[in-house]
This record gives C-alpha cells, structure tokens and sequence, in this order.
C-alpha cells in the first residue's frame, strides 16, 4: 500500500505502548493493496486501523484492555457527553491523583463507562510518556508528567475518530487474540501487533508486571494461529521484536528487518534506534 494513505489517516486518540506511529511508513508498502475485511487483534491505540481499516467492508478490533476498548466504545457512541465531561479535567497534580486513584474503589470496573473512558484518555495526557502502565492490583500507577500547558480535550482529534469508528464499519470485542478471528477467510487481512516476544533491550515489561510480555505461551500460540492462518490461505503480518526466538520460530515465512525507535521506553537514555521483525505470508 502506497504511503499518500497517509494523508487521509485518521490521528489515534491516545499513546499507547508499542505503538507503531514512528514506523508506519516503512510498514505500509507491505500492506496488502486489497482485503474485504480487515483484523487487528491486538488494536492497542490504532495507528494501522485508523490508517488502512477504510479501506476495508468490516474492520474487526480487539484488545485485552478493558478500559482501552471501552474508551473506543464511547468514542463512538457518546462523543458529546465524553468531550464535555473531559472539557472540564484540568492539568494539575492533585487532581491528576484523584483522577488515577479512582480504580482503588472495587467497584470502579462497573462505575460510568463514560466516566471511565474520560478518565482513560486524561490520564494518557498528562501522565509520564503517555505511558499506560498498572501495578500487581491492576490499579494506574504510572506518575504525573511535566508539560508545558497541555490540551486535555483535543476536539478535532476526537470527532476524527468518532467519525471514523461510526463510518468504517467496525466491530470491537475484548477477548482472547484467537477468538477475535473467528470469520476470517481468504479475503482477510490480519495484522498482528502483540506484546512483543521479551529481549534484553526491552523495558516493556517494567510497564505492567505480569504482562504476557513475559509469557513465551502467548508467543507460542500466536505461532500456531498464524501458522492455521496461513494454511487457510489467510493473509496476515506481525510485528515483533528481532531476536533469535523469533527468527526462530517463523523461519518457514517471510521475515523483514526494520529499525525503529523506542520512543515510548520508561528510561529516556535507551530511546534509540532498534531493529524489530516484520513477519508476512505472502
């Protein structure tokens, strides 16, 4: 897929880690030019969905966070409540504290999905990095960043993306990666952007202990998946890291090396260049 896509493409809501905004330019010439239908099991903050899924009938996106999916959820059905509702967060730290604190109420997982995707989207704009990241309890933990007067509610950004979600017809689900395929067939097209396989330069997992970042069975099922895929004559591309595991265990598929940068790295200091793996059927 030509790059001038990129000149139609809708900017993500929010950072997220891993996010593939930096390197999506070397990434789209191996997208496919044509696909019916488009998945993205791992959506994360949507880089490659909000650029490539219009060109699809149905686009179907999921991820494991609650809270992330949800925000997608009422960004499409509740713009208006959520924009006035996030017009009045402010950038302080006190409040930003009593914002991130609000998951220690055990209730908090059946509060106000509004109230909830608010909070989500303040907390990614004024904490360190943009960085999501949660401890043992799953409570919010990454600290208040230092910025010179952000913008919390980014209107423009926003209605983008509502537009988007309510005009490319998309399904979004919460569920296990392999679940969220179901319905693939030959005129699919699946992108795979999972928690990457763990590697020395990596401080990915420092982001939320227990990550299956560091579960080599999660690496192994995704193997078999898309080795189902592909014997079903399903198109699909994966990102992740460069390591000898990985080069490994797709030996038998196309593998391409890109550099990237790690601009989302919790230490300032290893933000630099690396190589990560561009994985292809076809």
């Amino acid at each position: 897929m030509d790059i001038s896509v990129l000149d139609d493409a809708v900017t993500p809501f929010t950072k997220w880690v891993g996010g593939k905004r930096k390197v999506l330019k070397k990434l789209l010439p191996y997208v496919p030019h044509h696909f019916e239908t488009y998945y993205e099991p791992f959506v994360g903050g949507g880089t490659m969905y909000f650029t490539v899924g219009r060109f699809a009938r149905r686009c179907y996106i999921n991820d494991l966070n609650e809270e992330l999916i949800n925000a997608y959820i009422q960004l499409r059905d509740e713009l208006g409540e959520l924009k006035r509702r996030l017009s009045t967060y402010i950038y302080d730290k006190d409040f930003f504290m009593e914002v991130r604190n609000r998951d220690r109420d055990p209730d908090f997982s059946n509060s106000d999905p509004v109230d909830r995707a608010v909070r989500l989207i303040y907390l990614l704009r004024v904490c360190f990095n943009g960085l999501y990241r949660v401890n043992k309890k799953n409570h919010f933990n990454t600290p208040f960043g230092r910025y010179d007067n952000p913008k919390i509610c980014r209107s423009e950004i926003l209605d983008a993306v509502s537009e988007y979600l309510n005009t490319v017809p998309t399904e979004i689900s919460c569920t296990n990666f392999a679940s969220a395929l179901e319905g693939v067939d030959k005129n699919s097209f699946v992108y795979f952007d999972p928690p990457y396989y763990r590697v020395e330069y990596s401080s990915f997992t420092a982001y939320q202990p227990g990550s299956k970042r560091e579960d080599p069975l999660l690496q192994q099922h995704l193997h078999e998946v898309c080795c189902s895929l592909d014997a079903r004559g399903v198109r699909f591309m994966q990102s992740n890291s460069d390591c000898e595991a990985v080069r490994k265990l797709y030996a038998d598929f196309k593998i391409v090396e890109l550099k990237a940068a790690t601009g989302m790295n919790s230490d300032t200091s290893a933000r630099q260049a690396r190589s990560e793996l561009l994985i292809l059927n076809y």
